[in-house]
């Protein structure tokens, strides 16, 4: 039997999850993301904007690519969350107030990435 603690802990979480999933923007359709190899390539991803790119299935986040060996021609893709209530800023490369954000559900700026980069749509 779960005890108090556990059971309102639960409920905690449970709130906590429900109350920011609402808050996300997420696109269905949207293909995987594949790391430019061009950029990482270029930058190895060292600079603290390199290698970070508009998330294709949401609006609240960011895909932040990595390095996946020393070759530096493959990356890994980490999903990256905003805080709750900014959208990705791909012109500042940061999070930022919705308006401001260059989302395509903003009006602003739709993107399309592939291996060899990101091209406006």
């Amino acid at each position: 039997m779960l005890s108090t603690t556990r059971i309102t802990l639960l409920a905690t979480f449970a709130l906590a999850t429900t109350s920011y999933a609402g808050t996300m923007q997420v696109r269905d359709t949207a293909p995987a993301f594949v790391c430019p190899s061009a950029d990482i390539t270029a930058t190895k991803c060292l600079g603290p904007k390199d290698c970070l790119y508009p998330n294709p299935k949401t609006c609240n986040g960011y895909i932040q690519c990595s390095p996946a060996d020393a070759s530096y021609t493959t990356g890994i893709v980490h999903e990256m969350p905003c805080p709750s209530g900014l959208q990705w800023n791909d012109n500042q490369k940061w999070c930022d107030w919705p308006e401001n954000s260059t989302c395509g559900n903003t009006g602003g700026t739709i993107y399309r990435c592939d291996e060899t980069g990101c091209d406006n749509v």
